[in-house]
């Protein structure tokens, strides 16, 4: 059985890359004809226009409910910089710019009316 990749869609800026032999592709047979080298876009790029089409026809598209939460499960114990240390120098020189100094009365009374009216309004249900 063979597959003609012949008339693939103009809209995804797929070009053609001739016949392709089913058989050859053993398990790693996708919907779009293989995986790696078998696929029909392997090695090729969309062009700007294309991902700006793309990009369009996603915009305010929200995910179904149960994409959220399969997403969020799969995120559970991604802890990439679990473990990890910055060394001394970075910590002394994130810190440097901070140290010395102190925030005047008026700017600690403005942080703390925002920080209540935060609180009240979550309290409220607002948020």
């Amino acid at each position: 059985m063979q597959f003609d990749t012949s008339n693939i869609s103009k809209a995804l800026n797929m070009t053609p890359i001739g016949v392709v032999e089913l058989g050859d592709m053993g398990k790693n047979v996708g919907h779009w004809g293989g995986a790696g080298e078998l696929h029909n876009f392997y090695g090729r790029k969309h062009t700007d226009e294309s991902k700006a089409l793309m990009s369009v026809a996603k915009k305010g598209k929200k995910l179904p409910a149960s994409h959220v939460e399969n997403n969020a499960k799969a995120r559970i114990g991604l802890k990439n910089a679990l473990g990890s240390k910055h060394s001394a120098e970075a910590r002394e020189k994130a810190g440097a710019p901070h140290r010395g100094k102190s925030k005047s009365p008026e700017q600690i009374a403005k942080m703390s009316a925002a920080r209540k009216a935060w609180w009240a309004a979550k309290k409220a249900g607002a948020m």
